[in-house]
């Protein structure tokens, strides 16, 4: 195989392996009654704390429209997930706030997809799953910066 071929075939499993993560988290965030793009936005208030996030900083991470991202959000606060608050430093910065209905969602998902993760890496040693860590985390990298 060829530089050229070894990339396309590279490139190729990425989108694969991608595809099918998406479907992965779509199945396990179904068992707790949300999709994938919900659960990844509960995890993101998870980690941004009490001050919780734009619609704007949520939608980068997700590469979705700010319509698509309003969208989502609505539901998500429609649904008891999610709420919006205002920003103490700009009252015209609208912030979306996990509720507890939120971190129950994340509470339960944990374990499902502790057991998965489990699972799926269990065929890699403790090395193989450094390096890959490494490798994706430089192409990562280098695909944020063009």
């Amino acid at each position: 195989m060829n530089d050229k071929q070894l990339h396309e075939n590279i490139v190729l499993h990425i989108f694969k392996t991608a595809n099918l993560l998406l479907k992965v988290g779509n199945r396990l965030a179904r068992e707790v009654g949300i999709s994938f793009q919900q659960w990844f936005i509960l995890l993101q208030l998870w980690e941004k704390g009490e001050l919780g996030a734009t619609p704007t900083e949520l939608g980068s991470s997700l590469f979705v429209t700010k319509q698509n991202m309003t969208g989502m959000i609505d539901r998500m606060e429609r649904d008891g997930y999610v709420a919006r608050g205002s920003d103490p430093n700009d009252r015209r910065v609208s912030r979306i706030l996990l509720t507890s209905k939120g971190r129950k969602a994340l509470q339960q998902i944990e374990p499902l997809k502790d057991q998965w993760n489990k699972e799926a890496f269990a065929l890699l040693t403790r090395e193989e799953k450094e390096a890959l860590f490494k490798l994706l985390d430089r192409y990562l990298a280098f695909l944020s910066s063009h």
